[in-house]
């Protein structure tokens, strides 16, 4: 299969010239630093980057895509320095998806599988091989269109028909939910055969593209260039109407055990540098803009439910996770969906960003349209984030007036309510913020 050229497996999978929206090349050096985003309306154009790139920099490219103007104009409403090169793009903000998609990490050589299977796993989601790793795909009835081995995953997509064009909120929450269902069928394969995998539905997801390499080029040294395990040979083989999938079971909302299993799964990083708990009743009483977004949570945008499920979904009350939190800020929203909510609490703890801080708060306008509670806030300038009121290091209660009224306030705080069994598709978010690397 290395006979394919870059063009070729870009033009199996977008038109060209590519439209609507632009395909994103996220580059980073190989010894990591910032991500910078090129922007492609052309498959010449993304192969001409990704040749001139190639022995200098990591390269990925967002499956779905974006709407660059949108994904800025959302970008410098929080950063007003930001740059077309420092987004990426959002679900929020795609527009074109042209293939489901899973990635599948596959442990490194050496590495033993009963790793996988215990508890607190050293190796979460990793499967043993790559042979291991192809088992799994039987799990969807409908054979892959084209398998890229990167070494250590395996990036597998199935081509639609036609490029499914996203030009509203239902139409993208309906593909993250298609892909959600595609990836849970793969996902519920390997729980069978004691491997747990965390495939991501995120629609700005960025995978390897063949002949990209993992590390910088040395002599001797295995670079793990990606490689070509599966391609359509004619134009029409692979493609798969978006109906054929409909098949495919729901993924089931989060229980007690595998809630505990996906916060087992997280990094140790993010367990012990971004998801410090804090209390939930100090946060109440200390943050107007907290409660300000409990109270208007129906009328939340994407974002701003974003910024205000970060803190949430990381308090604490006697008898009450974060999770019930984090879903009793979003059960008064009329798109509130169980599944949906479960799956943005996985991705929010699993990001490195942590809670949101209150300078990003206040530089957003303080989360309520006409409100700016962080500028009257005496905590402001003394704390990071409003989690820092919850934890045991905490900042002292304020005595000044406005704190007083605060704490009035606080008494009215609402008990959170568990969260419903039954899923439903989510019809919700009307923008995104971008994630700034």
């Amino acid at each position: 299969m290395n006979h394919v050229t870059p063009f070729e497996f870009f033009r199996a999978i977008y038109p060209d010239p590519v439209q609507p929206g632009h395909l994103a090349l996220c580059t980073r050096t190989f010894r990591g630093g910032k991500e910078r985003t090129s922007w492609c309306c052309t498959l010449r154009e993304m192969v001409r980057l990704m040749q001139m790139y190639r022995n200098t920099r990591l390269m990925h490219f967002g499956v779905a895509l974006q709407d660059p103007a949108r994904a800025l104009r959302i970008a410098r409403s929080r950063r007003k320095r930001a740059t077309r090169a420092m987004v990426r793009g959002t679900s929020a903000t795609a527009t074109a998806l042209p293939a489901l998609w899973v990635e599948i990490a596959i442990a490194p050589p050496g590495v033993p599988s009963s790793c996988n299977t215990a508890p607190g796993s050293p190796l979460p989601g990793v499967v043993p091989d790559r042979q291991a790793a192809l088992s799994l795909l039987d799990a969807v009835p409908q054979p892959p269109s084209i398998v890229v081995s990167t070494g250590d995953n395996l990036c597998v997509y199935w081509l639609l028909n036609e490029l499914w064009v996203l030009e509203t909120e239902t139409d993208r929450a309906q593909a993250k939910a298609l892909l959600r269902r595609v990836q849970w069928a793969i996902e519920h394969r390997a729980a069978t055969l004691g491997w747990r995998i965390a495939p991501d539905a995120d629609l700005a997801r960025a995978l390897r593209a063949p002949g990209t390499l993992g590390t910088r080029p040395v002599a001797g040294r295995n670079d793990r260039t990606a490689t070509l395990e599966r391609f359509p040979l004619t134009a029409d083989e692979g493609r798969y109407p978006r109906q054929d999938f409909d098949d495919l079971p729901e993924p089931p909302p989060l229980t007690a055990k595998t809630w505990q299993d996906a916060v087992r799964s997280l990094p140790v990083a993010a367990l012990t540098e971004t998801n410090i708990r804090g209390d939930f009743r100090p946060v109440w009483d200390g943050c107007s803009w907290f409660r300000a977004c409990h109270e208007e949570s129906n009328n939340l945008s994407k974002s701003q439910w974003e910024d205000a499920f970060s803190v949430a979904c990381r308090c604490e009350a006697p008898g009450v996770d974060g999770r019930s939190l984090a879903h009793g800020l979003s059960q008064a929203h009329p798109g509130y969906s169980p599944f949906a909510t479960d799956e943005q609490l996985i991705q929010e703890l699993r990001s490195p960003r942590g809670p949101r801080t209150c300078r990003e708060i206040a530089a957003a306008g303080g989360g309520t349209v006409g409100d700016d509670h962080c500028r009257q806030c005496p905590h402001f300038g003394h704390i990071r984030s409003p989690l820092d009121l919850g934890r045991p290091d905490g900042p002292e209660p304020p005595t000044s007036p406005a704190a007083a009224s605060a704490a009035a306030l606080a008494q009215t705080a609402p008990t959170p309510p568990q969260p419903a069994e039954k899923p439903v598709i989510i019809v919700t978010a009307q923008e995104n913020e971008v994630n700034n690397q």
